[in-house]
């Protein structure tokens, strides 16, 4: 999840970098929906990282119909701190996702 974050979040602003995407033809973007989109991770809990900032940004751009890049980099940085949290903690890690995403969903509802 951080990893591709990093990579979208070099779509950022009206100065971000394109990324180049492979999907069996060459798709070169600055969109950082198309790109977060196009990433896919094999480690299970890295991979339900990411489909909540999948559902996050998609929220977004049918919300807003921008922003996607900006949900995405807030978003990572505060499963972040979650994740820190949980390590302290002993919370469940899978449960506060749920409770952030449920959160952030919420917020996105009320515009």
């Amino acid at each position: 999840m951080i990893k591709a974050s990093e990579i979208v979040s070099k779509t950022y602003g009206p100065f971000g970098k394109k990324v180049v995407i492979n999907k069996g033809y060459i798709d070169i973007t600055c969109d950082g929906y198309t790109v977060i989109n196009s990433i896919y991770l094999e480690d299970g809990l890295e991979s339900i990282g990411l489909e909540l900032l999948k559902n996050a940004s998609r929220q977004s751009k049918d919300a807003i119909g921008d922003g996607t890049t900006s949900t995405i980099i807030l978003g990572t940085e505060l499963c972040k701190n979650i994740i820190d949290c949980d390590l302290e903690n002993h919370l469940y890690l899978l449960d506060i996702i749920e409770k952030i995403e449920i959160y952030i969903l919420d917020k996105l509802n009320e515009y």
